[in-house]
């Protein structure tokens, strides 16, 4: 293997915090070369470190409140409970469900170079993504038909529960 791969045993970590490629410390970071014979930079000289927290940062602060204050106003409010409102309503909770679990998480991942949670909460937060999407996918779907449905025939109002007998039938694997 080549010297300045990762992957054997000579690779330490000085008192400094940096990487080394022999058994001796230096007070400078070397620049190391991965598997794929790119340089490796260090996590705090990349600037995604410092800027991806504070981006979404502000996406987790926006998201909650936007989110939040339609659901509540969705909640408090009759006068809101239609069906074009009710999808709204349905793509705000997928929408916090990401905002509230993946965002934080994935924030992380750029400013630390592993994973300190364990498998169970990636499992989790992998999950919520995935959930997230499919009720965004299907309720834009129902959305959708829902508003084909009135313009094409604005005097049937019943059409909307065949679509509600459908679509989960197209969600089945």
């Amino acid at each position: 293997m080549d010297e300045g791969l990762i992957g054997e045993s000579f690779l330490n970590i000085s008192e400094e915090g940096f990487m080394t490629t022999d058994q001796t410390f230096t007070s400078e970071a070397p620049r190391v070369r991965n598997l794929t014979g790119d340089d490796y930079t260090p996590y705090p000289d990349r600037p995604e470190t410092y800027i991806v927290p504070v981006v979404f940062s502000i996406i987790f602060v926006v998201g909650v409140l936007g989110n939040g204050t339609l659901v509540v106003v969705f909640i408090r409010h009759r006068a809101m409970r239609n069906i074009p409102n009710t999808y709204i309503f349905s793509l705000a909770l997928a929408d916090l469900l990401v905002i509230l679990i993946c965002v934080p998480l994935t924030s992380i991942i750029y400013t630390i170079e592993y994973w300190p949670w364990g498998e169970t909460l990636c499992r989790i937060s992998e999950f919520a993504k995935d959930v997230s999407i499919g009720v965004s996918v299907f309720t834009l779907t129902a959305l959708s038909g829902e508003r084909y449905c009135a313009i094409v025939n604005p005097l049937r109002k019943l059409q909307v529960s065949g679509i509600l007998v459908i679509l989960p039938i197209i969600a089945l694997p």
